[in-house]
């Protein structure tokens, strides 16, 4: 991430307290001392690493200092104020925060819809650094931190453009809003109160390298984007780039579109980053950093490393939140569960549709998984785990958690292998009391006592989930024991194999209680459900005699979920299980 460093003391970009004597400094107030600010160069380039990389002589910045503001200008080579701030004799500590808007010390949260000409582009960069604790005499260090996006635009030398013919290039958004400035040591604001959205002209920049005929940058305002983002007007026609609903701009980092224009439309590679001013930004090599957002108690994730992070402080404030900003690899480390019957995970784990894969759950004596608990506010969402191994010696197993009260939705586990004599084992969770939605087990190998594909016991309800793999255990492809206590299972499926000896139903073992409904299975599984003491399973082979078709599988499921539900089963092949699939209500 590009950042600018000004330190209390003689290093680069420094703040340095200096006593001053009379006659230096003039004439102070008795027990009083001034604060002097330098900034020392690093190389040919000054420490501050703003829009255009540099401090410019007359840039400002605001130092807010216990609540009171003192503005410092660049003068080069030191920063000067008219109005510095003094020590005074017996303060012990101070607290210091500063920012600058484009080079200027006040702004009114705004970016300019021409950043081509002027400094537009350069008076729409705000920085900020986060406030920091000062003891009188001693060092410090403060770290600026951008607080809009920064979005660059690079038009390939193919297509159209091999021709390099004349072109417009403009991008969507708002241009102001209310910034709030973080708390203690966080690195970014909030933004609300977003409004004026119009179409900004981006500055034109030398290309990175010689495969782009053109590139462009804009800062933006962080936001949702929406339609025809990104436009580019060759020849009177203009071709337009609207990217996934929900793609939002994050502060402090760069998004690259590397686009090639075709005559039939766009051709767009998206790549996000936090090195600000990275030489060849969009090349896919990213270094993304792991942060604490303090106002939502939530952590955001990329790394190993911050899920590490995450979960040691989860295993102290169960209702710590996290969202995963990139797939992570594990790299088979020994991963220890979230929760326990007593001290139940209650906060928010949003995959952001990421995967972690490679991650080995630790053989505990009982309640192993991602989580071992998770509550009846917690939530578990939009994750992949793939590759994920467990040994089982102990009981009480799912991968995604042991015992579910709470939501785990639109969940995929994939690849897993699970071995051991252990009874009680389940891909998802092994039991439920909660929902289970949306939620897929693929390719799974599993080799254990008692299995159920998705729980081993439910009394919660599950619906539109699936389960795929080898069973090498006696249960259910999908529940081994439904409804104890009640317990509701719709529109689901099996596509299972099983060892020779072991057995296995195709969606429910043992229908204690609850029901099942609008359920298919296929495999080499010959019975759906094997012992019905209810008489309210609804479990039907796929082909066999019954020759039902996957296709026609499908719309039975989808007519029991219901037009409302948001997702519905497709396939287009009647010998091909069907994929869940998102529809716009």
């Amino acid at each position: 991430m590009s950042k600018m460093k000004l330190t209390l003391g003689y290093m680069a970009a420094l703040l340095l307290f200096t006593a001053c004597t009379q006659d230096e400094a003039g004439t102070l107030p008795d027990g009083t001392q001034p604060l002097k600010l330098t900034a020392a160069i690093g190389g040919e380039v000054a420490t501050r690493t703003t829009a255009d990389g540099t401090w410019e002589e007359e840039d400002a910045i605001t130092l807010s200092i216990d609540a009171n503001t003192y503005t410092y200008q660049y003068e080069g080579t030191d920063w000067t104020s008219s109005a510095p701030y003094f020590w005074q004799e017996g303060d012990a500590v101070i607290f210091v925060s500063a920012y600058s808007f484009g080079g200027k010390a006040s702004g009114d949260y705004a970016v300019q819809a021409d950043q081509q000409t002027g400094d537009g582009y350069q008076s729409s960069d705000l920085l900020y650094a986060p406030e920091v604790e000062v003891t009188y005499g001693e060092e410090a260090e403060l770290t600026f931190y951008h607080q809009t996006a920064k979005v660059v635009v690079n038009i390939k030398k193919e297509g159209i453009m091999a021709e390099n013919p004349a072109h417009d290039v403009a991008i969507q958004g708002v241009l102001s809003g209310t910034f709030t400035a973080p708390t203690d040591e966080e690195t970014y604001g909030t933004w609300t109160n977003l409004t004026e959205s119009s179409s900004i002209t981006p500055q034109s920049i030398t290309p990175a390298n010689s495969e782009y005929a053109a590139s462009y940058q804009a800062l933006l305002i962080p936001q949702t984007i929406g339609d025809a983002f990104i436009s580019i007007t060759i020849d009177d026609k203009t071709y337009r780039y609207t990217p996934e609903t929900g793609t939002t701009l994050q502060p402090g980092h760069v998004y690259t579109y590397n686009i090639t224009v075709f005559s039939y439309g766009l051709d767009v590679q998206v790549s996000e980053s936090i090195d600000w001013n990275a030489t060849n930004p969009g090349s896919g090599n990213l270094t993304l950093k792991d942060h604490y957002d303090q106002a939502t108690n939530t952590y955001y994730v990329y790394t190993a490393e911050g899920l590490d992070d995450w979960a040691t402080k989860a295993r102290t404030d169960l209702t710590v939140s996290c969202i995963l900003m990139d797939d992570i690899d594990y790299n088979n480390k020994e991963w220890t569960a979230i929760g326990d019957p007593g001290n139940q995970y209650a906060g928010t784990f949003d995959g952001g549709g990421h995967t972690i894969r490679n991650i080995k759950i630790k053989d505990e004596a009982q309640n192993n998984g991602l989580f071992g608990y998770i509550a009846g506010g917690g939530t578990v969402k939009n994750l992949t785990v793939k590759n994920a191994s467990m040994t089982t010696s102990g009981t009480k197993y799912g991968i995604i958690a042991a015992w579910n009260d709470g939501t785990i939705e639109n969940c995929v586990v994939s690849s897993c292998r699970i071995t051991g004599s252990s009874d009680y084992v389940g891909c998802i969770s092994y039991q439920n009391f909660g929902r289970i939605s949306c939620c897929r087990v693929d390719d799974a190998n599993v080799s254990c006592g008692s299995f159920g594909g998705i729980v081993w016991l439910n009394n919660g309800r599950i619906e539109a989930s699936s389960f795929q793999g080898h069973i090498n255990a006696d249960g259910g492809a999908l529940v081994d024991i439904n409804g104890i206590t009640g317990g509701t299972i719709i529109a689901c499926w099996t596509d299972a194999t099983h060892q020779e000896g072991k057995t296995v139903a195709g969606i429910v073992r043992y229908l204690y209680g609850g029901s099942v409904t609008a359920c298919y299975y296929g495999g080499d599984i010959g019975t759906g459900i094997l012992e019905d003491r209810t008489g309210t399973g609804d479990a039907t082979k796929v082909g066999g005699s019954s020759f039902w078709t996957w296709k026609e599988a499908a719309y039975l499921m989808n007519n029991e979920l219901g037009s409302d539900f948001g997702w519905h089963w497709q396939t287009d092949n009647e010998y091909t299980p069907p994929t869940l699939v998102e529809v716009d209500n």
